[in-house]
């Protein structure tokens, strides 16, 4: 690409180059003996001099070191810096020039002397620029001695494309130097945007990124996709970017760097050890080194990983199609590497590309999930292409590959998929044998992959307790493919009301879970150990019988935590956070809240992460305490998510927190959208919450007996089950509603209900008050108008006296002076 001389102007104004960060970075060769810039072409170095001089008002001795003239390196250097030394000291130019260079130790010693000796009557900024293109040995050990002197009226600025042979660590120990290097002149995404707001005028975050993106923040194609996306924004940059990059970091290395570089572009990232071994170079850390300094699409992460900006691999993506380079020897080298450091889903990676797709399921028949995260980012869409590619004699051939990748999709992809892929094996299975697995064994897996079917859109525990027995009486130990590493709660705090998927079935749900998920921890290992007593204290909690709730939610958590079950742990300790709550212990309660809140900082499983946070989100919101996981309540984030039962709890937790802010109708706008989610997930506990949070919604809108409607929905699905804790934990809200007489409802239900009232109540105003309330009811007490309130937290005069009127609502008061007294007695 060919930059037209105008566009070379404009491009590298001083308008556009000048940063204050990196005037202030070159400031600070004024103070000390040497500074020196090291950076590649385009980097913007000597515009950085050039900015800073102008800034402070100084002017330098320049000398442009760039010179083709065939003589020694230390003459030409020694004569250039005569000859501009001249047009300002012409006594000590001449004196130099007597002198000549001073190669030997003795004549390097008397000319560092004399310079030593001279008595200037202002600073001397000398500027070097353009010097890797004469650096030698001798003028190296010149700079170094003189640097050394630390002569005060001295100031050196080097400028070169790579850092001088100096020892420039140990210069800046001693207090004679800095450096300024590629990574410091790199343009932020906020100097990107400065550059976008000149050149338009305006300045969108989205351009901003795309230029980040192809430009790595070098100024040549910042400004040259800047320029386009000014002048022709419809076109796509990259194709101007490549040519910059094939101009100044590709086309000027030797051989045995292209060769270097494209090798690298096969691999995502590589250590220093892997380089080493992989690469086939013998210096190939030492090269990646010099690359690192030189090229800024090149970096090295804090771990001392190499890796290449996304940009420059698809830019030498297209120089090995071009050139016809053959990577597969490579790759193969790469994927061994990682199978053999463990790292088995980047080996498929790199298998994928070398199309070596039997090793590819070699890797996956004995790849053992030993840990947890592994599943979580098996590269679904690259083993879907495998398979994809492969034909169904491969499938059967590779039996537990096939099975690890019907899992997968089960679990975290595309469970219809799955159910297809399944069925469709199990029948080749039913008529033939595999040579190297039994028939029972691969049965036994195949009811396992099973198990994760019937948990996911519509939980089954039957379904899950019977592929779970049939399981165990094939295996002669345990499963391959599924084993205790693997989280049985798959994102759900509240274990058995993922399974309660249809009205009056809660309790024999409840039993099942109890006497035959036992079969699934035989089965695996000891996944989901503790669940059996878990599911009791569950059960007894809803139901409102809370004399055994504490003993079994402890055994579950003694269980599971012997196998390492953390999900399971979770669920029982936020089942004992709610029956303390709901006694009126909020204290205790509390406590074991903070309790999973330091479990949470110990984990890296993303789905005991997900299990976690769902309770932390519920308990906070329960709590009236800050700290719902930002994702809880953000319903754009919360839709992106995948169908599971998971989904069902997070929308839960986001009506409980819609509720506790007072945005009710915001909840009454989304209501229907909750409802629909629930409803295809069949989750009825989630059902039997959608519809309190509704109807405390109406009631605060349209009035108590609007919410009757959405109530008795509620009612009529937990009064099946004898549920209860849902409108316990909501019975302030709830009260007035259940008053009202068009409500239909067994007496013994509704008694039950009520009679925790009196406890529920005792020293929960606190609670009770949202905090934005309890910030309302602070200012009303100051004896603010509601106008002032809402001058005050930028809240409308409205939603102000709105606020006031449901702080009288909850505490049960008429007044702003009976508030403050009633709010203070709970207290």
């Amino acid at each position: 690409m060919e930059i037209h001389v105008s566009e070379a102007q404009r491009a590298y104004d001083p308008l556009y180059l000048k940063r204050d960060r990196i005037v202030e970075l070159a400031s600070r060769a004024l103070y000390i003996p040497a500074l020196f810039i090291c950076a590649p072409k385009g980097c913007g170095k000597t515009a950085a001099v050039n900015s800073m001089l102008t800034e402070y008002g100084v002017d330098p001795i320049r000398i442009d070191m760039q010179d083709t003239r065939d003589i020694p390196q230390q003459d030409l250097f020694w004569y250039l810096l005569v000859k501009h030394i001249r047009k300002r000291h012409p006594a000590v130019a001449e004196r130099l020039s007597e002198f000549g260079f001073p190669a030997e130790d003795l004549k390097l010693l008397e000319v560092t002397e004399y310079i030593s000796e001279i008595d200037a009557e202002q600073d001397v900024v000398v500027i070097l620029d353009s010097y890797a293109s004469i650096e030698n040995a001798m003028i190296d050990r010149f700079l170094d001695v003189l640097i050394r002197k630390k002569l005060p009226w001295l100031h050196l600025i080097v400028i070169s494309t790579k850092a001088p042979e100096l020892d420039i660590k140990d210069l800046y120990f001693k207090g004679c130097c800095a450096q300024i290097c590629m990574r410091d002149l790199l343009y932020t995404k906020e100097e990107i945007g400065i550059v976008l707001q000149m050149l338009l005028g305006e300045c969108h975050s989205a351009s901003v990124d795309l230029i980040f993106e192809c430009s790595a923040g070098w100024f040549p194609a910042v400004f040259t996709v800047a320029e386009q996306i000014a002048d022709k924004p419809e076109e796509d940059p990259k194709p101007m970017v490549f040519e910059l990059l094939k101009s100044f970091f590709f086309s000027n290395y030797d051989q045995k760097v292209k060769q270097f570089l494209l090798k690298l572009s096969l691999l995502d990232s590589i250590s220093p050890e892997m380089a080493a071994s992989v690469l086939d170079i013998d210096d190939a850390v030492v090269l990646i080194e010099r690359l690192v300094r030189e090229n800024p699409f090149v970096a090295k992460t804090a771990d001392g990983s190499f890796f290449l900006k996304p940009i420059y691999r698809d830019y030498l993506y297209e120089e090995r199609i071009r050139l016809g380079f053959d990577g597969t020897e490579i790759l193969l080298r790469a994927a061994e590497w990682m199978s053999e450091s463990d790292d088995q889903f980047t080996a498929i990676r790199y298998r994928y590309a070398a199309k070596d797709y039997d090793s590819i399921l070699r890797e996956l028949d004995k790849l053992v999930f030993t840990n947890k995260n592994k599943i979580r980012i098996f590269d679904g869409k690259l083993i879907n292409r495998v398979f994809r590619e492969m034909d169904d004699e491969k499938r059967h051939q590779y039996p537990m590959a096939t099975l690890k990748f019907i899992l997968h999709n089960a679990l975290y992809a595309d469970d219809r998929l799955a159910r297809k892929t399944l069925i469709a094996f199990k029948h080749y299975f039913d008529g033939h044998d595999h040579p190297k697995y039994s028939k029972n064994q691969i049965f036994a897996e195949i009811y396992m992959v099973c198990t994760a079917l019937s948990y996911n859109r519509n939980s089954n525990a039957r379904a899950f307790a019977f592929f779970s027995r049939k399981a165990c009486e094939l295996f002669k130990n345990h499963s391959d493919l599924i084993s205790r590493k693997h989280v049985i709660s798959f994102g759900f705090p509240h274990f058995t009301s993922s399974y309660y998927s249809e009205p009056g079935q809660y309790k024999e749900t409840c039993r099942i879970m109890c006497e035959d998920f036992k079969y699934m921890a035989k089965a695996s290992n000891g996944m989901g150990m503790g669940t059996e007593f878990l599911c009791r204290a569950e059960y007894l909690l809803e139901t409102g019988s809370y004399d055994r709730v504490m003993e079994f939610a402890t055994k579950a958590i003694f269980v599971a935590s012997a196998y390492q079950q953390t999900c399971i742990v979770v669920c029982a300790k936020m089942t004992i956070a709610r029956m303390l709550n709901c006694q009126g212990k909020i204290q205790d309660a509390a406590d074991i809240l903070r309790e999973i809140e330091t479990l949470r900082t110990t984990q890296t499983d993303p789905a005991d992460i997900d299990v976690i946070d769902n309770c932390l989100g519920y308990l906070h919101v329960l709590l009236n305490k800050p700290g719902v996981p930002e994702w809880m309540t953000d319903v754009d984030m919360l839709m992106e998510r995948r169908k599971n039962q998971g989904l069902a709890f997070s929308l839960t937790v986001y009506g409980m927190y819609l509720i506790r802010e007072t945005e009710y109708l915001k909840f009454d706008a989304l209501f229907e959208i909750i409802h629909a989610k629930q409803i295809a997930l069949k989750n009825q506990m989630g059902l039997i919450y959608n519809y309190i949070h509704k109807a405390i919604a109406s009631k605060h809108l349209y009035g108590a007996p609007e919410g009757v409607e959405a109530l008795q929905k509620a009612v009529d699905i937990a009064d099946q089950d004898e549920i209860a804790m849902p409108f316990i934990e909501n019975i302030e809200e709830l009260k007035t509603i259940f008053a009202c007489e068009s409500l239909v409802a067994r007496a013994d239900f509704i008694c039950k209900i009520m009679n925790h009232k009196e406890q529920f109540v005792k020293n929960r105003s606190t609670r009770i008050l949202s905090l934005r309330e309890i910030e309302v009811l602070s200012l009303v007490e100051k004896g603010y108008s509601g106008e002032q309130i809402g001058e005050t937290l930028f809240i409308s005069p409205w939603t102000a006296k709105r606020h006031i009127q449901n702080i009288y609502s909850k505490l049960g008061v008429n007044s702003r002076i009976a508030a403050i007294n009633k709010f203070r007695e709970q207290i």
